[in-house]
This record gives C-alpha cells, sequence and structure tokens, in this order.
C-alpha cells in the first residue's frame, strides 16, 4: 500500500511504475534529466527481488475488490504469482532501451547516473511548459 510505511514493498506494481517512467522517458514526454535515475533505481529494486532460480518475489497474489485497507494490507506475497512476471519483463526491456537511447547520454559520476538528452538547447518536455 502506497500510503503506509509499514507495509511490503510490492514488485509487481513497482515494476510497472518503472516501465511507465521509462516508457516515457524513451517517448520523450519527459525529462531524462529528472526521470532517468528514479527509473534505473526503481530498476535496481526489482533487480534484488528476483532470485537466483529466476523466482519474483514480493509479487501480491491475486486479489478481489474490497472497501478496506485491512484486506489489502494483510495480502500475501508468492513467488507463483505470475501476474507479476510480466510488469517485471517489460520494465527490464525498457531499462535497456533507456540505457540504449541514442537520444540520452548516459553519464556515471559520484556513485549516481545522471541522464542526460544529447541535443543541445531547450528541451520540448512537458513538464517545462
Amino acid at each position: 500500500m502506497i500510503d503506509r510505511n509499514d507495509s511490503y514493498l510490492e514488485t509487481s506494481a513497482s515494476a510497472m511504475f518503472v516501465y511507465v517512467m521509462a516508457h516515457a522517458i524513451n517517448q520523450g514526454w519527459i525529462s531524462p534529466t529528472t526521470y532517468g535515475s528514479i527509473a534505473q533505481a526503481g530498476w535496481a529494486g526489482l533487480v534484488s527481488k528476483v532470485t537466483a532460480k529466476g523466482e519474483i518475489e514480493g509479487i501480491c497474489v491475486g486479489t478481489t475488490l474490497a472497501g478496506d485497507q485491512t484486506y489489502y494490507y494483510h495480502r500475501p506475497t508468492s513467488v507463483d504469482a505470475l501476474h507479476g512476471y510480466g510488469p517485471t519483463l517489460l520494465a527490464g526491456a525498457e531499462i535497456i532501451k533507456l540505457i540504449k537511447n541514442p537520444n540520452i547520454a548516459v553519464e556515471h559520476r559520484v556513485r549516481t547516473y545522471h541522464y542526460m538528452p544529447k541535443t543541445a538547447g531547450q528541451t520540448d518536455y512537458r513538464e517545462h511548459h
């Protein structure tokens, strides 16, 4: 649950956030300077959930619609919850595209990665409008 600091970090939802952020950067919809390192940090978190056997930990088992937070707060996780594998694979594929994106330079400085547009001048990213 995003608004509960004491709940576990759910892997498939995290994968969806990473995918969407990396995809939006690759499409030129949002700034790589602002969001590139965030997408990469999210990917690093996802990779930590992949076991040596290739299983993905932290995926919430399927849910139904419930009207209370207690239901969602206590949902178990399972490596057999296959609906989390697709978003993780999509996130990984989009991160590969991001790293290889010919319009973005990835610079490693002070133990962090900085994503910079390769073209000089003003960007046309929507958050600047």
